[in-house]
């Protein structure tokens, strides 16, 4: 059911330094949208858990700003099942749109 932006992978330059991609543009069924969203909040998690416990072994410490990342995103992910549920109890499907945005510093 997922429809796929073809031209998803083209960057829009806003600026010199700064350009943005469309990471997901598409319509998914609440199953679509689950595994999705799964995945990826997952991986983001993995990848603060992965740095915190890197800097534990290290150096003794978490990193306060992955901790908070972490519980940020958990918290999000929860919000986005709760709007899959309501999609799913109406049988809906979802619009899901993300783009990344990239700058140099």
């Amino acid at each position: 059911m997922s429809e796929i932006n073809m031209h998803a992978n083209k960057p829009t330059r806003i600026e010199d330094n700064t350009e943005t991609f469309s990471l997901i543009d598409g319509v998914f069924t609440v199953e679509e949208a689950l595994e999705l969203f799964k995945d990826l909040f997952s991986t983001k998690i993995q990848f603060h858990e992965s740095r915190n416990f890197s800097a534990l072994e290290r150096f003794g410490y978490q990193h306060a700003k992955d901790q908070d990342r972490i519980a940020a995103l958990k918290l999000a992910y929860e919000e986005i099942r709760k709007l899959l549920e309501k999609a799913e109890s109406e049988r809906k499907h979802l619009s899901v749109s993300a783009d990344i945005k990239v700058n140099i510093v």
